[in-house]
């Protein structure tokens, strides 16, 4: 969920941040990896139990196939022949919005007209359990929609309703070593979305937080991912967590639980790396102060680890610019339910941002010289002409993203604080420099919105042209007026 946000498709192979890391390092670099701790506070997350491998399953007491007997059936009540019956060597399935058979469809094994609908299908899976250990498991269910757990034809979880999202819940039961138990789980999908996992936390197994210091302990370097996902930041969701209402954000900090790993992975001594993912902006002032290096992947997609793995580790310079601002975690901002722009955003946010927008580092340097304007004063119709040279003055290539803002010199309290009205990407090499060319247009870019006329009006004045690396970091200035 890192990786893919809201309103997403089903990626065929995705990479997780994880699995960029260990395809990017050499053969003979360990990567130690936890959990951690949860999203945020009073939310389990529902696929953070390790599921149950098949060395601990079998379809039958008599079988040495590995896992669990599935039969896959049309409807939600388990009624007529199954669809499909196999083997299934573990319970950790994501079909999203498709069905169990589209894969057997698309490589010729099955009829269209023979396979499961994407919606309103059953599962059950039944066998046996192998406990590896004697002691206190706790057995963990995740679906989307609904799911019963059955242990020696004993009810001992029953969730047989609709679900929105996925969501998990657990049982403790004592089993021995030794004995094999009946098991049955059984699955239904209504509309959209399906999941479904069968997990276990098995006796005497550490907290996922004692198993992160554990592995920040024996690391070298620690990267810590964090920052939001789409199970938490929506349109209209039912999320109530703290620092959540409704999927909007009522607190933009870490949540407090990744907040104190994260401290407490800072105390070790060891040098760290913060990731965020996420689709909007957190005040990680404390990481700001403590942390060396922070990276913000936001919703990076289906490949999302490989490009984090490729900035991580220098393949390729970060290019990217904050396109919102960051704020401090004591900035006063209006409610969000205000929908006026006074107070936010860089146009009319008048204090200092923890971020500003438009702003993203590099692993190179870059100067800024020779402002032109091909005009002093403009009519209403006229056309300006920027241009300027930009240079690599560092020793990696890299991309620049220049940016051109208009600020309005004329006292106006309510007018904005200024406009970004252009911007340009562009790759250089060491040492190499090139001229960048720009237009604006005074009936586009040195205009307000006229409340009576109910349109845009030229507005007269001076004003100041600058260009920079971010909202903030303005190289170079030149005035022009407007009539």
């Amino acid at each position: 969920m890192s990786l893919l946000g809201n309103y997403y498709g089903t990626p065929a192979q995705p990479v997780t941040i994880l699995n960029g890391i260990r395809a990017a390092v050499a053969s003979t670099t360990q990567v130690h990896y936890s959990r951690g701790v949860d999203l945020v506070e009073g939310r389990e997350e529902p696929r953070a139990a390790p599921i149950i491998e098949s060395t601990y399953l079998r379809p039958d007491a008599n079988s040495t196939e590995q896992g669990l007997k599935g039969e896959y059936f049309r409807g939600v009540d388990f009624a007529g022949s199954p669809v499909l019956t196999r083997v299934d060597s573990n319970i950790s399935f994501r079909w999203d919005r498709g069905a169990p058979t589209d894969s057997m469809v698309a490589r010729g094994e099955l009829k269209k007209d023979e396979a499961l609908p994407s919606d309103v299908y059953s599962v059950r899976w039944t066998g046996k359990l192998l406990p590896p250990v004697t002691g206190e498991y706790e057995l963990n269910i995740s679906a989307n929609d609904g799911v019963r757990l059955f242990i020696e034809n004993k009810k001992v979880l029953d969730a047989w309703v609709l679900a929105e999202r996925l969501r998990s819940q657990s049982i403790h039961m004592h089993l021995e070593a030794g004995k094999s138990y009946d098991i049955r789980l059984e699955y239904f999908e209504d509309i959209r979305d399906a999941e479904v996992r069968l997990a276990w936390r098995m006796p005497g197994a550490k907290s996922p937080y004692d198993e992160a210091m554990d592995a920040a302990n024996k690391s070298e370097v620690i990267i810590f991912v964090g920052g939001l996902t789409g199970d938490v930041e929506g349109e209209e969701m039912k999320v109530n967590y703290p620092g959540f209402m409704g999927g909007d954000r009522t607190d933009l900090r870490l949540p407090k639980p990744q907040q104190d790993l994260l401290q407490d992975l800072v105390s070790t001594g060891k040098p760290v790396v913060l990731i965020l993912t996420g689709g909007a902006s957190l005040a990680v002032d404390w990481a700001n102060k403590h942390v060396p290096a922070i990276l913000m992947a936001w919703y990076p997609g289906q490949r999302g680890g490989n490009a984090v793995a490729d900035v991580l580790f220098g393949d390729v310079s970060p290019s990217g610019r904050l396109p919102v601002t960051f704020y401090k975690a004591d900035a006063k901002l209006p409610h969000f339910e205000d929908y006026s722009m006074q107070g936010r955003t860089y146009r009319y946010y008048q204090d200092e941002p923890l971020y500003p927008f438009g702003h993203g580092l590099s692993y190179t340097e870059f100067t800024y010289k020779q402002l032109q304007l091909d005009k002093k004063r403009l009519q209403e119709d006229d056309k300006l002409s920027i241009s300027l040279d930009v240079k690599n003055t560092g020793k990696m290539t890299a991309n620049e993203v220049v940016q051109v803002y208009v600020r309005p010199l004329q006292k106006d309290p309510m007018a904005s604080i200024k406009n970004l009205r252009a911007f340009k990407s562009v790759a250089l090499l060491p040492g190499e420099s090139k001229t960048l060319n720009f237009e604006l247009m005074a009936n586009c870019d040195f205009t307000y919105y006229d409340e009576q006329k109910k349109s845009y009006q030229v507005k007269p004045g001076e004003y100041e042209i600058q260009v920079g690396a971010s909202s903030s970091d303005i190289r170079l200035r030149k005035k022009v007026m407007v009539d």
